[in-house]
Formats: structure tokens, sequence, C-alpha cells
């Protein structure tokens, strides 16, 4: 910022915030209540006028009439008044003819508001460039939200609500098109239909038993419809998650690659599948220890870029936290931030987490949502959990084929829960269909 920029003054419009105060008195708590939930006292680019709205505001929540009368006296009573607000509070009356305007006055204030928020946001994060010990990744999460937080965040009416809602419903009915994203596993999409924006899925299950495997298969089936798919992995490399996701579709096991026994004819197979996964729509990034901050600012950056559909985190656990406290503790908070960040992502996202072996030591080994208790509070903020699971056994003591295993949809807070049947092929980590259908 120059010094020139230093010199101007900010965004302000105070005939506007004159017009707005003029109107609560002559109007009272009537045109109070129409602004209350537009404007708050820091909008307010004069001081004084921010102390007056919030007195004002405050008797209306109290109750208490406002009139030029009744709030002088509130101001005396608060040690508020002096000869010149005095003069000051007498002459908002005079400001405008009614109050008929003033939620066209409001809007004008909270438009200059907002233009200082994002000002001064710009020259903080400016500060911040130039101090180089500064991590890039938080000054942009920084600069992000509070770009984000000036948007508009109103209660809309009924019949607003219900003209975006019939849209939906008429888009899906008469052109099949759906605002969620089908994990294109049929058993499971038959189910929950699809994932939508802004939801949090965590998939759980013990050590070993294929959580990353399932996740990446649901990713390359995702991209392959087109869907932009960002995978945050904070375990295993960039080179090891591709090389799963190609020698699966080239249906040839890893094994002989990591021992170095793959043969010269299986090498254009895999050049093919290669060249398949190259093009499909899929970000990946392995930083370890990333904050639930510089995983928002970075899924950020790619959706500005038109390259985000779906967010797959893998794992919960893994996040870095500064919440000081007990693993619950942190887990707790680290879920609620994922939350809110898919919400202002707009996007589903995808939270993979591990769970202990406790299930192990009982008769019914299949995980439960109860498994999750001590894993803070994701059995309640999440709004789909699913539980996977690779059961030796069945319920009457039958032995499993070595390759089934089931999803269990433990939690759909918007429709129905079940099992869902499926095939893991150890060799080529596959998760599939009993029919079978490699990706």
């Amino acid at each position: 910022m120059s010094m020139h920029d230093e010199l101007r003054l900010p965004p302000q419009a105070l005939d506007a915030e004159e017009s707005v105060l003029g109107s609560m008195l002559i109007g009272g708590a009537d045109a109070a209540v129409k602004v209350m939930d537009i404007l708050e006292p820091e909008d307010f680019y004069k001081e004084l006028n921010g102390v007056l709205f919030k007195n004002m505001v405050s008797m209306v929540s109290e109750g208490k009439p406002i009139d030029i009368v009744t709030f002088v006296e509130r101001l005396k009573s608060d040690g508020l008044v002096d000869n010149d607000n005095v003069f000051y509070v007498t002459g908002l009356m005079e400001a405008v003819p009614s109050a008929a305007n003033i939620n066209y006055y409001a809007e004008i204030v909270k438009n200059r508001a907002r233009r200082r928020t994002i000002i001064d946001a710009s020259w903080r994060a400016t500060q911040q460039a130039y101090d180089n010990s500064a991590p890039l990744v938080e000054i942009e999460a920084e600069l992000m939200d509070a770009l984000i937080n000036t948007a508009d965040s109103q209660y809309v009416d009924a019949e607003t609500a219900a003209l975006e809602s019939m849209k939906d419903i008429d888009d899906t009915v008469t052109h099949g098109v759906t605002k969620g994203i089908k994990t294109e596993f049929s058993g499971l999409d038959e189910i929950i239909g699809d994932i939508r924006p802004e939801e949090v899925v965590v998939v759980a299950s013990r050590p070993g038993v294929g959580k990353t495997s399932f996740a990446l298969n649901m990713a390359v089936r995702v991209a392959g419809k087109g869907h932009h798919v960002a995978i945050v992995s904070m375990e295993m490399s960039r080179k090891q998650l591709v090389n799963r996701m190609v020698f699966n579709h080239a249906s040839i096991d890893s094994w002989y690659y990591r021992r170095g026994l793959l043969r010269k004819d299986q090498l254009p197979v895999i050049t093919a599948s290669m060249t398949w996964f190259s093009k499909l729509p899929i970000s990946i990034d392995t930083r370890r220890g990333q904050t639930t901050e510089q995983i928002y600012a970075r899924a950020k950056r790619l959706q500005l870029q038109g390259k985000l559909d779906l967010l797959i985190v893998d794992y919960l656990g893994l996040i870095r936290h500064s919440e000081r406290g007990d693993l619950y503790q942190k887990v707790t908070a680290t879920s609620a931030q994922m939350i809110t960040y898919a919400g202002m992502l707009g996007v589903p996202v995808i939270l993979l987490h591990q769970i202990n072996r406790a299930p192990e030591s009982r008769k019914d080994t299949r995980p439960t949502m109860g498994d999750l208790r001590d894993s803070g509070a994701i059995e309640q903020d999440a709004h789909h959990i699913w539980l996977l699971n690779r059961p030796i056994i069945d319920k009457n003591g039958k032995p499993h084929d070595k390759e089934y295993a089931e999803l269990i949809v433990a939690k759909n807070r918007d429709g129905r829960t079940g099992l869902v049947e499926m095939e893991f092929i150890q060799e080529y980590t596959r998760f599939q269909t009993p029919s079978g259908f490699p990706v």
C-alpha cells in the first residue's frame, strides 16, 4: 500500500449512517427490527453512530419504546450525553422525512463496512506477506476467511426457501440432475442416493481394513465421471497413492513392483493405466502435519481454479491442531472445524478416521457408532458415518470368503442406513460390488 493509499479516507457513508439512526428514532422499534439483522455497531464508520445504534438495539431487546425523549434519557443514564451529543441526536431526526427507506440506508452502510473489511484484511495480508517468517498458507487462509465473512448471511422467508428446494426437486425429476455426487458404488448409492455439497462423510475402520484403498477407489470412480477430486494424504507419499490407483486399474499386484519382479510384457498395461490416470481430474497433496486452516486454504485455491468438487482427507487423527487438551478435545475441535470448512467450500468432504481395535475383543466384531465415542464429537458432527469392515467369519460362525467386505452406513442424516456387501481384491487393493466391475 502506497503512502497515497494510507492517506485516503476509508469507504464511508455518514449521511446513510445518520439516516439509519434518524429512521430508528422516527419509526421506533418497528423500524429498528428491520435493520437489526443487517447491521452491527462495528459497521458504522463514525464511532458515536455505532454507540447510538448499539443503545437503540438494546432498548428494543429490553422491550422499551424508542423515541427522542426515551433515547436521550437512556443516554443520560449511561453517562453518554453531553450538550454536543444531545444536539447531534436531535438533529438525526431531521436527516430523513420518514423511516420508509431504512433498509436502503442500512444496505449502504453495510456495503461501506464490507469494503473497509476487505481493505483491512488486504492490508494485514500485505504486511504479513512482507514478513518471510509468516507461513504463506496461513496468510492466505486468514485473507480468504475475511473475504468470505463479508458475504451476506441472513434469514430467507419460507417462499424463497421453497422455490430454491423446488428447483432442485424439479431438476432431479425432469432432467435427472442432482446437486450431489454419486460414489459410483451401486449398492452404496442405492442407500444414500448421493453425497451433497457441505456434507461431511466420516469413513472409519480399524487399522489395516482398507479405508485408504476404499477412498482412492471412490476417488477414481468419481473423477471418471468428470468431477474434480482433491486428495489430502498425510500418511502416504504421492508416488504411493498414484501407484495404488494405477496398479488397481491395471489389475497388476503392486507386490511384484515393490520386489522388482515386474515382467516386461506388463509394462504396456501399466503405461496405458498411467496414461488413463494422468487424464483424471484429480489433485493430490501429501504434505504432512497440516492444520485444518492449511487444508482449507489449499482446497479453496483449487476451488478458485475450478478444480474442486469433492475433498478427501486421510486422515482425521493426523491433522495438526493447536487446541490444548486431551485427544478427545483435539479431535472434537478438528472435526468441528472441518464441518465449518466444508460449509465454506460448499463441497462434500470425505474424512477418513481410524478407530481402535476394541471391536476385535467382542463376539460380534462388526464396528458400531459406539466405537467412535472416544474420538471426539464426530459421531454427532458428521452428516454420514460409514464403517468399513472385513470380517473373517459371518454371524453364524461360518468363515467368509477372504474377499468379503462390508460397508455399514451407520448414519445418514437425511435418509436410510444399511449394509453394503462388497468384495475386496487384496492384490489390487480394489473394492467392488459382488458382481465385480473394475474401475
